[in-house]
């Protein structure tokens, strides 16, 4: 048995029909018929007056006349449907009326015909069956909004797990390795200085030695940075005022902002809600996007601090804390890989590249996330979530 379909929709509401039609005998006619079947109906006397009342109200569906139409059928129709993209539109026409135009007219978006002289049962199959279309229409497009999050959220998972096996390799390479390099790294160094010392001034090789002293020193940097990257420990978390581990680092790295000639100015959102995190990873994730931001204004700026709450409900609610420098950006095309271990937009400067890696690893760990919008010329913004309700379970303190 098909289904039975009635003026309301599944929501209770009253499905709503604009009847366009200059022949008052015929607006009468069908608009009776409508009401008889639940409907709710306006008339509309012109074209003008069609398009002045879809622009003011909102319609289920129009049943338009095509001698109100004009001539011009096809633009009036892509009007309508400007307006109003989920109206359907349902063409009314005398017998002898030109079936050419009517069928350019339905095969660019009309899903109805009625011909004249009206007949109830015609008129109800007609509009029974707009109303299944757009229904389909409506749930189709809902299923394609799915697949897409669907695919999206996929996606997610797909680069997560690469990162997550980039990681592991890493992690393993690291801890392979980093041991192996750094003892002999702190013999050669004690070495350097040491020729360093009994190497007269003015001699060049001094100079040649601080440079072999300069990069053995980026060498190190690296192979301890490896062994932090490789060595992330599961956060310890109880109760944390993200406030208050804001200002000590702020406070902590005093001295590198004084010397940067970057003015800091901060806007911490008063009585925010405690979180769920460890502390000190949280302020290893600000000193690194602190420093980050002094180091994109050379030559002076300022760096914006915020916190707030967003969302609502008590498990969507998560507090943002967002860094926003007047810095030199970052261009598109590096926005998608400043994550990724080792990369680094620090040309020649004594970055390993594994900072921002890091802070994102902690950020995880503690089931939020770190963003970030950036365009050369315009600066940089880094956003921290973090859930007021850590689904995970981590040691406590």
């Amino acid at each position: 048995m098909p289904e039975r379909f009635s003026a309301k929709s599944r929501k209770g509401v009253t499905t709503r029909i604009l009847v366009g039609d200059n022949e008052p005998k015929t607006s009468i006619s069908l608009t009776k018929m409508l009401q008889a079947e639940g409907y709710e109906v306006n008339v509309a006397q012109s074209k003008d007056e069609a398009l002045r009342e879809i622009k003011r109200r909102f319609y289920h569906f129009t049943i338009m006349d095509t001698n109100l139409l004009g001539l011009n059928s096809l633009g009036v129709l892509r009007i309508i449907k400007e307006i109003n993209p989920e109206i359907g539109v349902i063409l009314m026409a005398a017998a002898r009326s030109s079936v050419a135009v009517s069928l350019k007219v339905l095969n660019e978006g009309a899903c109805g015909y009625i011909v004249k002289p009206l007949r109830p049962e015609e008129v109800k199959s007609v509009i029974e069956k707009a109303i299944r279309s757009q229904r389909f229409d409506r749930e189709r497009r809902q299923l394609l909004e799915t697949l897409k999050e669907k695919d999206r959220k996929l996606k997610e998972t797909q680069e997560r797990l690469m990162r997550s096996e980039k990681l592991a390799m890493i992690g393993q390479l690291a801890t392979n390795v980093s041991h192996e390099i750094f003892n002999p790294l702190t013999a050669i160094l004690g070495w350097i200085q040491l020729l360093l010392v009994k190497t007269p001034k003015g001699d060049s090789r001094g100079s040649h030695l601080k440079e072999i002293e300069r990069l053995t020193r980026r060498i190190t940097r690296l192979s301890q940075g490896l062994l932090t990257f490789s060595r992330q420990p599961s956060p310890f978390i109880h109760p944390v005022d993200v406030n208050k581990v804001m200002k000590e680092t702020v406070s902590l790295i005093k001295g590198e902002i004084l010397n940067s000639k970057v003015k800091i100015c901060k806007r911490l959102h008063p009585g925010l809600p405690k979180v769920t995190a460890d502390a000190d990873q949280l302020q290893q994730v600000f000193v690194n996007l602190i420093s980050n931001a002094l180091e994109a204004m050379p030559k002076g700026g300022r760096l914006t601090i915020s916190t707030g709450l967003k969302g609502q409900g008590t498990r969507k609610e998560m507090i943002e804390i967002s860094f926003t420098d007047t810095g030199y950006g970052i261009p598109r095309e590096e926005l998608d890989k400043i994550f990724e271990p080792f990369f680094t937009t620090k040309k020649g400067k004594r970055a390993t590249g594994l900072g921002l890696a890091i802070a994102q690893e902690i950020v995880t760990n503690h089931q939020g996330m770190i963003t970030v919008e950036s365009s050369p010329g315009r600066g940089t913004t880094f956003r921290v979530w973090l859930p007021l309700k850590s689904e995970a379970s981590p040691k406590e303190r």
